[in-house]
């Protein structure tokens, strides 16, 4: 059944390629618009409606995406700390998920860090943390919460879109 069917195939290109080499330009044309609009509508509302879904939005974590557009909007004089409480493969000492913000905030060297006084740190090293204005850990849960509260009594915990931020005052 496969072989008829690449038979079959083969017969039908080589006679457009026929009419294609006889009306170059015309038949280009028309058969690239062709393309294009099959391309457009039998793909294009499956991808639209498909990337709106909240399932695909939290399986491509754009929570840190959110957080890094939040990061970028406020004053290079505060100082941000990016608690990284999520699992991951290392990379430089510091989990994966932290790359998302890294990339989007331009923060993935050192010098660009103290630049933009955005810095990443693990839960275990949360004592190494001066005079913070924000912390936002990358997953929120009561543990993470009572650790900041234990180093910074006078954090407030703030709910922004999908993440949660410590303002210490």
């Amino acid at each position: 059944m496969i072989p008829a069917t690449f038979i079959f195939a083969g017969i039908g290109f080589e006679f457009i390629w026929k009419i294609f080499q006889e009306r170059k330009k015309k038949i280009s044309f028309i058969l690239i618009t062709t393309a294009i609009l099959m391309i457009i509508f039998a793909n294009g509302n499956q991808y639209l409606a498909w990337s709106q879904k909240q399932e695909v939005k939290a399986s491509f974590d754009e929570k840190y995406t959110q957080i890094a557009n939040y990061l970028n909007s406020l004053p290079q004089n505060q100082k941000k700390y990016v608690l990284i409480n999520a699992g991951g493969t290392l990379v430089n000492n510091i989990p994966m998920p932290s790359q998302s913000i890294m990339f989007i905030t331009n923060t993935y060297t050192s010098i660009m860090q103290q630049e933009k006084n955005i810095f990443y740190i693990l839960p275990e090293n949360i004592k190494q943390i001066e005079n913070p204005n924000i912390i936002i850990p990358l997953e929120y849960n009561e543990q993470i919460k009572q650790n900041i509260k234990d180093y910074f009594p006078n954090s407030q915990v703030v709910n922004w879109e999908n993440f949660s931020i410590f303002k210490i005052n």
